[in-house]
This record gives structure tokens, C-alpha cells and sequence, in this order.
């Protein structure tokens, strides 16, 4: 879960011990899990992602879609050429590759090629499209076993 949905964890805490008071030990209290990235940019780096806004990459999103909105995410302007070197941790593309790129080797290469102007933003955002893409394959299959556990 993102920082940003810690409050509704925490008035669902309020419910379930107001609930156990009058009733009796129903409800376990609730913990708010944040995640190693507490809260991402959208994809036009402006702001939190969100659905209203439209910024948003969706584990329900297909591959082709997923690989649209990652070409269309935002970029840093002055960096003209791929030649040109640049510091990752502020570059969008590297954020996301952070959260979700299983594979650190290739995350780090990336970033010492980035530093060095050997990478463009192309190849940086295909493997990320990639690695989106294998994060909503996995995630999707966790909740279909977890789903037929549930049935059984």
C-alpha cells in the first residue's frame, strides 16, 4: 500500500476498536503495510500517481498499453541526446525501475550507463515496459492461486 492510503487504514483501525468495545473481540486491528516505495510519481512526473488524473500504470493494464504509457511517460527536457550524461535517481523511468525491476544487475547497469551518456531513454523505458509487464503477469497469477485457496 502507498503512504497516501495509511488514513483509511487507520479510521478502519478506529471502526474495528469501537466494534470490539460494544461487541466484544471480533475484528483484529488492522496494520497499515507500506511498501519499500511509500508513494510513486505519476507517469507525467507532476504528481502522485492517480486514476482521476490519469497518470496511472494499472496491474490490469495489458502489455501494449503498459509498454504506452511507459513511452509516453515523462522526460527530462534537457537531456537532448543520449550522449549526454544525466543523475538516475531523478529521472522517472529509474524510480519505477526501482520499485519494480526484479532484476538489480540490470537496474544498475542502466544507471551507470545513464551516468555515463551510454543509455538513452528508449532503451531505459523499453525494460522498464518489460518489467511492468512481468509485475502484472506475477501479480496477477499471486491473486489467482490466492483466489483458488480462498474456493477451496
Amino acid at each position: 500500500m502507498g503512504k497516501d492510503q495509511e488514513s483509511h487504514v487507520e479510521l478502519t483501525r478506529e471502526i474495528a476498536r469501537r466494534f470490539n468495545f460494544l461487541y466484544g473481540e471480533v475484528f483484529p486491528e488492522p496494520q497499515a503495510l507500506i511498501g519499500e516505495v511509500p508513494s510513486l510519481m505519476g507517469t507525467d512526473g507532476k504528481a502522485k500517481m492517480s486514476k482521476s488524473v490519469g497518470n496511472a500504470i494499472f496491474l490490469a493494464d495489458d502489455a501494449k498499453t503498459v509498454e504506452q504509457k511507459v513511452r509516453a511517460m515523462y522526460t527530462d527536457p534537457t537531456r537532448i541526446r543520449a550522449d549526454i550524461p544525466q543523475i538516475p535517481r531523478a529521472i522517472l523511468s529509474f524510480q519505477y525501475h526501482d520499485a519494480f525491476n526484479p532484476d538489480k544487475a540490470q537496474v544498475e547497469d542502466l544507471k551507470t550507463r545513464y551516468r555515463a551518456g551510454k543509455v538513452g531513454d528508449v532503451e531505459v523505458k523499453k525494460k522498464l515496459a518489460l518489467a511492468l509487464n512481468a509485475f502484472s503477469i506475477r501479480s496477477a497469477n499471486a491473486a489467482r492461486t490466492t483466489r483458488r485457496a480462498r474456493k477451496s
